[in-house]
């Protein structure tokens, strides 16, 4: 037994270690993060300045502003530490806001450096020209990044089984990130698209706030009067497991004000008339590793289900199918992942995930990653498209 405990108390103290070791890293990483932006806001500050005709007094105060204005920005992640929460609510969302001025005056920078290199090149000098061009592409970019964030599609797709005996229509969504920023809109589109739908359920997969604002939780009375059974799983910006936010319980006062079921770690069951589907739910990777469990598969084995019922695993992260052939799981839905949002990220997300986006299929299991229909960060999209899935089981005749 001392062998065994001692075993136990190595293997806690390794894994408090290495943990320490990751805040650590990120700290640090966070710092150099903070330090480049600044130093991003420095640099649009003292040009900006400089087209508007004013001109700081010294360095100094351009370096002091630059260094206020981050704070601004860092206060929608720091704040919800130390202040009451309605003056979070507030500053949160002029830090959210702040973000994305930084970023629009970024790009609208880099576009205008490129069109004076090339108005320079074919020595075209009116700087109302390179101005008007620079303002239409400005224009153009951001109109179809808002067009994909709030425009949104509805990808529909069969699966046919023999374990269905009649269709049965299932809606699937995903990282709605709701906070102050991006409110109901989605959660109306939604609402408008369940009634010209008509789905048998509606699944969740995640991330249904931006943050874990307990006063968010208003924000999903647009679904209260709904009818069709709902279930879901939370995702890694409900636990608070995005950046350190607090775990408010945000979910449990979501789970009571709408009546949705919350499948993390559990077993639930939608019945149709006679047809039984098997719904499993599993916590996102945050949360494992803050309960000790390596994979999902360590969850996995916990569970106790049925291999003659169609079985459906909502999970929020994407898992890789191989990583699921000693389970009976017919269909995986999940989330996360956003296609990347954007161009260049959209790779990047892929690689770093199990799965990118779309439909995948390996010995009889099937897996959808959706692109979600909300957004985190800036409110669009380019290279991918807000989305909503709606999934028809079909008897395999």
């Amino acid at each position: 037994m001392n062998i065994i405990g001692n075993r136990l108390n190595l293997m806690r103290f390794r894994w408090n270690l290495g943990f320490k070791s990751y805040v650590l890293c990120m700290k640090m990483w966070i710092l150099v993060i903070c330090g480049v932006f600044c130093g991003l806001v420095f640099y649009l500050l003292g040009r900006f300045a400089h087209v508007l005709g004013f001109h700081f007094s010294s360095r100094y105060l351009q370096l002091l502003v630059s260094f206020l204005f981050l704070l601004l920005i860092l206060s929608v992640q720091v704040l919800p530490f130390l202040w009451d929460v309605k003056l979070v609510s507030v500053l949160g969302t002029l830090g959210s806001w702040l973000f994305i001025l930084v970023v629009v005056l970024a790009v609208l920078m880099g576009i205008e450096q490129l069109i004076s290199f090339v108005l320079l090149k074919f020595a075209i000098w009116p700087s109302v020209l390179k101005t008007c061009i620079t303002i239409g592409i400005f224009c153009v970019i951001f109109g179809i990044g808002f067009f994909n964030a709030f425009s949104t599609k509805v990808t529909e797709v069969t699966l046919s089984s023999q374990k269905i005996s009649h269709p049965v229509r299932i809606l699937f969504v995903a990282d709605l990130h709701v906070d102050d920023v991006i409110s109901t809109w989605h959660l109306h589109t939604l609402k408008r698209e369940i009634s010209s739908l008509h789905p048998d359920v509606l699944l969740f997969g995640g991330d249904f706030f931006n943050t874990t604002n307990p006063q968010y939780v208003q924000y999903y009375s647009v679904l209260k009067d709904l009818t069709i059974p709902m279930f879901g799983v939370g995702g890694n910006h409900d636990h608070g497991s995005h950046r350190g936010n607090k775990d408010s319980g945000i979910l449990q006062r979501l789970q009571t004000f709408v009546n949705i079921t919350l499948l993390d770690q559990e077993t639930s069951w939608i019945v149709l008339e006679d047809l039984w589907i098997q719904l499993l739910g599993v916590m996102d990777k945050w949360q494992r590793a803050k309960y000790h469990f390596d994979t999902p598969q360590d969850l996995l084995s916990q569970k106790a289900f049925s291999s003659d019922l169609f079985t459906i695993l909502l999970t929020h992260q994407p898992i890789a199918l191989e990583k699921l052939e000693d389970f009976p799981i017919d269909l995986e839905l999940a989330g996360h992942v956003h296609r990347g949002q954007i161009y260049g990220v959209r790779e990047l997300a892929a690689w770093l995930n199990d799965y990118g986006y779309g439909w995948f299929e390996r010995d009889g299991k099937w897996a959808f990653v959706t692109q979600g229909i909300g957004t985190w960060g800036l409110p669009l999209r380019l290279g991918s498209r807000s989305e909503i899935v709606v999934i028809d089981l079909l008897p395999n005749e």
